[in-house]
């Protein structure tokens, strides 16, 4: 959440420049230029608390850029925004670095954000550098149906497990092997397999990040001729499988 100060845009993107005593003369040119790159000219006279979260967040990447910075940092930028806005937001990143020639350094839970927007990744567990990427990070308790163990995520949703003594565990389920299918005709369930909906889709490389929500969201990774053939879409129907191997306690 940026904090904007209780007075009007134009002095919020102001004040970085007069803190490093940039001529009076000159500064209109570069608050209205500022404002301008992240369409909010017209919010100049508003004050800070009649915006709106996305809005504050374009003032609050305004007045940064005023300062001419060569490395500006995000810190979960869409966080706390609409979908509209969220989608504003990354064209404005992605444009300071292709434009401006910005360094941006981004952090965000959200892969498939990372996915469209950067060039070089730096994975995170428990505070540390990665090698490697945990996804689809859920914990619940050890149950036990029919001879299987699973753990049981948000008390409705089993996944298989190997080897996990008795009470909670945390999970982490590889995007890259989960099942996938279009729904064909009715959606009853089906033993291990669990109806959705695409939320978001994302290119990566030569693989496709599908965003599933399934009562709870699921990243999944299919490779672009695999996405081809399948030729899935946003707001379409599917259902997902996530076999034991995927499945790692952590």
């Amino acid at each position: 959440h940026p904090i904007l100060f209780s007075t009007t845009v134009y002095k919020n993107v102001e004040f970085g420049l007069k803190v490093r005593q940039v001529p009076k003369s000159r500064r209109p040119d570069m608050i209205e230029a500022s404002l301008e790159r992240v369409g909010m000219r017209d919010f100049m006279h508003a004050r800070g608390g009649e915006l709106s979260g996305g809005e504050n967040q374009r003032v609050a990447i305004a007045r940064a850029l005023a300062c001419s910075p060569q490395v500006m940092l995000f810190d979960e930028p869409t966080a706390s925004v609409d979908v509209n806005h969220q989608i504003v937001i990354e064209e404005i990143i992605r444009d300071l670095h292709s434009r401006e020639g910005i360094s941006i350094i981004l952090s965000t839970h959200n892969l498939s954000q990372a996915a469209k927007l950067v060039h070089k990744r730096i994975y995170l567990f428990e505070g540390r550098a990665s090698a490697f990427t945990h996804e689809n990070i859920y914990h619940g308790p050890v149950i036990t149906q029919g001879g299987r163990r699973y753990c049981l995520v948000r008390e409705k949703y089993p996944f298989p497990i190997d080897g996990a003594e008795d009470g909670p565990v945390k999970i982490s389920i590889d995007p890259a092997s989960i099942e996938i299918r279009k729904v064909q005709g009715a959606t009853g369930k089906s033993e291990g397999w669990l109806n959705g909906c695409i939320n978001q889709l994302a290119l990566e490389r030569d693989r496709v990040r599908i965003l599933v929500d399934v009562g709870i969201p699921l990243n999944i990774l299919l490779y672009a001729e695999a996405y081809a053939e399948m030729n899935l879409s946003i707001g379409e129907s599917v259902r997902i499988r996530c076999p034991k191997e995927a499945v790692a306690v952590i």
